[in-house]
């Protein structure tokens, strides 16, 4: 009886043994299979931010604003990046902020706005998300004080006069009144940043003859700057060409 015990108890601890190995080549193998592929979290995202111009107040290009707040609502979060030197406004808005926050962009305009005047806001290239840092360029938001939108534009190219060399990313202002003296306090009627290449145009402008200036802007702060940059000028002045002209 002993020995047969003996036995018995082996024939169970055998039993045991195989079935904790079976278990074990089993877990092993669905971990195998597991492993093999990657896990990933989609397609990446290439696409820039986009307007949702439902959610956003008021909407583009609406007639008789008379608020001092704008909400830009997009299709997912958003950054500002480099703001002072891609965002600017045309006519010129000297108190205002700007400021992002999840999905939206906020404008807080703090000084009164011309009667019947389209207003520009320009953000460049400073609006990206936050996922893959996708830029959406070249993005304008246009609203008008006025019962209408001023539809007059203007182009051209910026070249140094000696080299014949375009120049890169020059800044542009229209001035309603001539200039012999160019002062750090003049405010011009309406400013933009050409492209690398020289290629410059303004757009939304009132029917109205300019007196336009072009400064090699180095340092990014909108003033000229004798001792380091270029300047130039026309002489005689410009008249914006609508839109529907041939």
């Amino acid at each position: 009886k002993w020995q047969t015990g003996i036995n018995q108890n082996c024939s169970i601890a055998g039993n045991f043994n195989l079935r904790f190995l079976i278990h074990i080549i089993l877990v092993f193998l669905l971990c195998s299979c597991a492993q093999q592929a990657a896990i990933t979290g989609g397609e990446k995202d290439v696409s820039p931010p986009l307007l949702v111009e439902k959610k956003t107040f008021p909407a583009p290009l609406t007639t008789s604003f008379n608020s001092n707040t704008i909400l830009l609502t997009f299709d997912e979060y958003v950054a500002l990046k480099n703001i002072d030197k891609n965002f600017f406004v045309n006519p010129p808005i000297e108190e205002i902020t700007v400021a992002e926050k999840g999905k939206t962009i906020l404008i807080t305009i703090n000084e009164s706005l011309r009667e019947n005047t389209t207003y520009t806001f320009n953000f460049g290239a400073c609006i990206q998300d936050i996922t893959e840092n996708n830029q959406l360029k070249n993005f304008k938001y246009v609203v008008s004080t006025g019962a209408y939108i001023d539809s007059n534009f203007f182009e051209g190219n910026a070249f140094d006069a000696f080299t014949k060399k375009p120049l890169e990313n020059p800044k542009i202002f229209l001035f309603n009144s001539s200039i012999d003296t160019f002062k750090t306090n003049l405010i011009p009627a309406y400013v933009c940043s050409a492209d690398e290449a020289g290629y410059f145009k303004l757009d939304y402008l009132t029917s109205a003859d300019f007196f336009l200036v072009a400064i090699d802007d180095l340092n990014g702060n909108n003033q000229f700057d004798p001792k380091t940059e270029k300047i130039g000028f026309l002489e005689e002045k410009i008249h914006p060409i609508n839109k529907k002209d041939s």
